[in-house]
């Protein structure tokens, strides 16, 4: 928007740095509102930082828990990540619950697996005293530890709810609770607390070559069950877990995120795993052996094969 007039550009984003500098170069505009998914959100909040103008975001799906933090995730072609941090979150974010209760499915229980990790990574980072996403590295904070806990609690009551309700087409009380938990109380979480084992997974299951595209909520929800696994959680508490992905469908093993199980992609995702400082720096006992991650990770596939096959989305 700039004196008055609103231009709409339709971007055709790739995820990659590029894009930033494409789009800067003709955003002239007193503030930049961006509708879409993750990646065009990432965008805006990239074009708006260098433009040094105010952000609105208006989400077309919550696959992830993008809109409410200050950083995007660009992509190398090579499918790894790497973060750009602002000095601040998007002054305004409009959230249309209709609009998301008639995306696709699959968007939404990505966006679960994305904000159920934010509990655990929270506690994880703070045992260890790991700074925060917050530009400038500040420790965790006891609020965003609380939105955390809160966030996983959500998901917990209304989760499996909000699910039957958009398969049978009804918008229930529980949808909207979890939009809330996924765009608020989750994008505060990790940006007050950090991200950390099962996010550095997440990556590393990014790199692998597939015919079948995962999403990032998927993918960390798969490196969630290896934290606990590195973490030495109780077996009944990992299988109560998978039980509530059962039921509203994220996937539990490899093979459900399109990953075969041999030693190259098993290598591939440690390897990503333990170069990532939110691994190194959120494990009570650090584990840096690329071979013992392989097993940790195998472990967790393993749980996850004697829990069942995920439902039809």
């Amino acid at each position: 928007m700039h004196n008055g007039d609103c231009h709409i550009t339709e971007c055709k984003v790739r995820g990659d740095g590029s894009e930033i500098d494409y789009y800067s170069d003709f955003c002239v505009a007193d503030y930049i509102v961006g509708i879409g998914g993750g990646r065009i959100t990432d965008l805006t909040k990239a074009i708006a930082d260098r433009k040094k103008i105010p952000c609105v975001i208006l989400p077309s799906a919550i696959s992830t828990d993008a809109p409410a933090t200050s950083r995007s995730v660009l992509y190398h072609p090579d499918g790894s990540s790497y973060a750009i941090k602002y000095e601040k979150s998007p002054e305004l974010i409009i959230v249309d619950s209709e609009i998301i209760f008639r995306s696709p499915l699959r968007f939404f229980v990505s966006g679960i697996g994305d904000a159920i990790t934010t509990k655990f990574e929270s506690e994880a980072n703070a045992r260890n005293m790991r700074k925060n996403l917050v530009k400038g590295n500040y420790f965790p904070t006891y609020t965003g530890a609380a939105v955390a806990n809160l966030c996983y609690a959500a998901l917990l009551e209304a989760g499996r709810d909000a699910v039957s309700g958009i398969r049978s087409g009804c918008h229930n009380k529980s949808v909207d609770r979890v939009i809330e938990a996924v765009v608020l109380m989750s994008g505060l979480g990790s940006e007050n607390c950090g991200c950390g084992i099962a996010h550095a997974v997440g990556e590393g299951v990014a790199l692998v070559p597939t015919d079948k595209s995962s999403l990032h909520g998927e993918q960390v929800a798969f490196g969630l069950i290896c934290q606990f696994i590195a973490e030495g959680r109780e077996a009944a508490f990992i299988y109560g877990l998978l039980e509530y992905y059962a039921d509203i469908g994220l996937p539990k093993t490899l093979k459900e995120l399109g990953i075969d199980v041999n030693e190259k992609n098993l290598e591939i995702i440690a390897g990503m795993a333990v170069s990532r400082a939110c691994w190194k720096e959120a494990l009570d006992v650090p584990v840096t052996d690329v071979g013992q991650v392989m097993e940790i990770i195998k472990r967790a596939d393993a749980i996850g094969n004697e829990s069942g096959g995920i439902p039809e989305i």
